[in-house]
Order: structure tokens, then sequence, then C-alpha cells
């Protein structure tokens, strides 16, 4: 059970972080550039939503790549001879 619990609560998080995600908005039309401190919070933002960006990128690969694994260990299970 532990096993199908660890995806429930993956998925929740996934759907919590998509919410997040639709309240930022980075509306370059609503920032005045020439105002140094409006400019340096826009780019800083951004910056910090790329961050955040790579951070999830990062944790999908790995999930991939385990989910792969696991995928490959019970194809060899699976292929291995009754006796």
């Amino acid at each position: 059970m532990f096993f199908w619990n660890k995806f429930r609560k993956t998925n929740d998080t996934k759907e919590e972080k998509a919410q997040q995600w639709e309240q930022i908005s980075y509306n370059r039309g609503d920032v005045d550039f020439s105002r140094e401190e409006e400019r340096s919070r826009y780019i800083t933002d951004c910056l910090e939503q790329m961050k955040e960006a790579t951070k999830g990128s990062e944790l999908l690969t790995k999930e991939y790549a385990k989910v792969t694994a696991y995928l490959t260990d019970i194809e060899e299970i699976e292929a291995l001879p009754e006796t």
C-alpha cells in the first residue's frame, strides 16, 4: 500500500504546484523598466522561476529514471523461466 500512497501524494503535490504556477503572473507590460526597483524585482522573479523550473525538471528526470529501472526489472523477472 505504501507504494501507491507515495504516488498519490506525489500527484497531490503536482496539482498544488500547478496551482502555484498559475498564480504567478509575469506581465512584462506592467513593469516600468525605467525604475530600477521594478526592473530588479522582475528580473529576480524571472530568475527564481527558472531556478524552480530547473529543480522540477531534475526531479522529474530522476523519477523517470527510477520508473524506467523498475519497469526494466519487472520485464527481466517476467522473462525468467518458470524453473
